[in-house]
């Protein structure tokens, strides 16, 4: 009897031992979990950016360093998931406009593990009902008060050690929490669920901005001026039009604010307003100034450039002043042939934003190409410029240039058109200057100057490819400054024609000596890794910003060079 019972006591202890270890393990797999989705730092979700590169896409409302709202140390054992990325989120600007609250906000994936990562994700949750007011690089969807960022097929994979970006505007009727949202906060990865070593939630430095303050009337803001009106160009009576988060029509996105004067770090705050005077372009003093830079592609097709990085690298090492964003009109994906016009108009305001943040000018380019005449989309057009220009009325670093290239079409045709669109520009933004194409892919400046337009602050755009354009053109150029035209090279390349073919190192440098002579603006095509020549960077380059000089073309090294031989004189 004593043997059974010793057996049954032993088999119930067994049972209990058991039973114990299975407690355990369940308890452990449980606040394993619980961290899995609590402890992910919730910082990701705000900044704008720029960019866009996509897009145009990665706005940057201000060149100073972000500070970092709050840090989440309640971590994940790092030890138990990979660190594959970092995600940082930039709040670039909130504020409140008909009583809603806005943020935008951009995000940055830094692929920090050893191989590629494909098909991102990223899921932030917010503590009241949202809507998107503008997004960029990415596919986006709110469910149940979270927004889904998902990857578009140009940034679907992230390199190893390469950052990509995305950016977009929710607005609210209560003030989103976003302390609480950055604890939520979620990356996926090929679908599964992972976690960044360093996730944090920043916001820009900007002086008097915070949440539920209009910070476009703050005085101490360094992008307003000390009378509390953004910029300093008139605006037709429309002073609150720039200074608005949002852009006519309701289609919002419009959150950065004018350049500011005063700070000679940058090329708006040196020189100001622009203007023309002659034949030449003068900054608010008076002394001539020459815009230097680069043309994007396509916004439709290489949005990711547009973004505050690539802008500042442009700046700051290779001695641009000035960023040209073009959107195409008439080709696949244009504005006027089934693109995405909200999306499109999104990349512009990216890129102003960007641009603007950086003291730089920055030009909004009307791409005619196939469609020809100008003429054919000439409502479209006007549609078009009537927002911008009233969006950016405020905005002396912002140039419209009206026409890319004309071409199938006279020079009356091209003046009937500019003589339609420009006083609608006028009637927001009296002193903008103004580019207007000329016939023949913008080569026939001599025909414009012997008939010119009848409106002030008018630039009229040359374009050259240095293999196949050569004396003959220049010639035209020469004429026409003779007759007091003011000519801007809003385009040009240093192969042929077709943006293909070998470069034309003599021929590109002739017109490089016309262009220093005569203090002639330029910007050269394009930004972008296109398997062309006139690409500036390098087909297999995947960086969005900070190149090296091994990652860019031929034409890229020689624009490079005289950028900055340019911006050392």
């Amino acid at each position: 009897m004593n043997t059974i019972k010793k057996q049954r006591f032993f088999r119930l202890f067994l049972a209990l031992c058991c039973l114990f270890t299975a407690s355990c393990l369940f308890g452990c797999n449980t606040r394993s979990s619980d961290a899995d989705t609590s402890s992910i730092p919730e910082e990701t979700k705000e900044s704008a950016a720029s960019t866009r590169s996509a897009g145009t896409k990665n706005v940057q409302a201000t060149t100073e360093a972000p500070t970092t709202i709050a840090e989440t140390t309640d971590r994940p054992d790092e030890t138990a998931s990979p660190a594959l990325s970092q995600v940082t989120l930039i709040n670039r600007s909130s504020w409140q406009s008909n009583g809603r609250y806005f943020c935008q906000i951009d995000a940055e994936v830094k692929n920090e593990s050893g191989s590629e990562l494909t098909d991102w994700e990223v899921r932030i949750p917010f503590s009241c009902p949202i809507t998107l007011d503008g997004n960029w690089n990415g596919t986006y969807r709110i469910e149940e008060n979270t927004l889904i960022v998902q990857a578009v097929d140009y940034n679907k994979n992230i390199p190893t050690g390469q950052t990509l970006t995305f950016g977009f505007i929710v607005a609210s009727d209560t003030e989103p929490d976003l302390g609480d949202a950055q604890k939520q906060v979620c990356l996926f990865i090929s679908g599964k669920e992972y976690y960044g070593p360093s996730t944090r939630l920043e916001e820009s430095e900007i002086p008097g901005n915070s949440s539920g303050q209009d910070d476009t009337k703050n005085p101490d803001s360094p992008h307003v001026s000390a009378n509390g009106r953004p910029g300093g160009r008139p605006s037709a009576g429309n002073s609150s039009a720039a200074a608005s988060p949002s852009s006519p029509g309701g289609s919002g996105g419009n959150s950065s604010r004018p350049p500011a004067l005063g700070d000679n770090g940058n090329p708006f705050g040196t020189h100001g307003a622009l203007s023309i005077a002659g034949p030449d372009l003068v900054d608010q003093n008076g002394a001539l100034y020459q815009l230097r830079g680069v043309s994007t592609h396509g916004l439709a097709w290489y949005p990711e450039y547009v973004n505050a990085d690539a802008f500042r690298t442009l700046r700051d090492d290779w001695g641009a002043n000035v960023i040209r964003l073009a959107m195409y009109t008439g080709e696949y994906g244009g504005y006027c042939t089934g693109g995405d016009r909200e999306q499109l108009k999104q990349r512009i305001r990216d890129g102003v934003a960007a641009a603007s943040d950086l003291g730089m000018y920055v030009i909004i380019d009307w791409h005619i190409l196939s469609d020809g005449n100008p003429k054919t989309y000439e409502n479209e057009a006007k549609d078009f410029f009537a927002e911008m220009s009233s969006s950016y009325a405020g905005y002396d670093n912002v140039l419209y240039e009206i026409c890319n290239e004309p071409n199938g079409s006279s020079w009356a045709d091209v003046k009937s058109y500019a003589e339609s669109v420009i006083p609608v520009i006028r009637a927001n933004d009296p002193n903008a200057v103004v580019i207007v194409g000329t016939p023949t892919w913008s080569q026939d400046v001599d025909t414009a100057a012997d008939d010119p337009l009848a409106f002030e602050n008018i630039m009229y755009s040359l374009h050259f490819y240095a293999a196949t354009h050569g004396d003959n053109i220049r010639s035209k150029l020469l004429s026409a400054r003779e007759k007091q035209l003011a000519i801007l090279i809003s385009e040009f390349s240093i192969c042929d024609a077709s943006g293909n073919g070998a470069v034309d190192y003599g021929q590109a440098e002739a017109w490089y000596d016309l262009i220093k002579n005569n203090n002639i603006s330029y910007v050269g095509w394009s930004l972008s890794n296109k398997q062309e020549t006139t690409a500036l960077l390098k087909p297999g380059c995947s960086k969005l910003s900070g190149w090296t000089d091994d990652d860019l073309s031929e034409t890229g090294l020689w624009l490079k060079s005289k950028l900055l031989n340019d911006a050392a004189q």
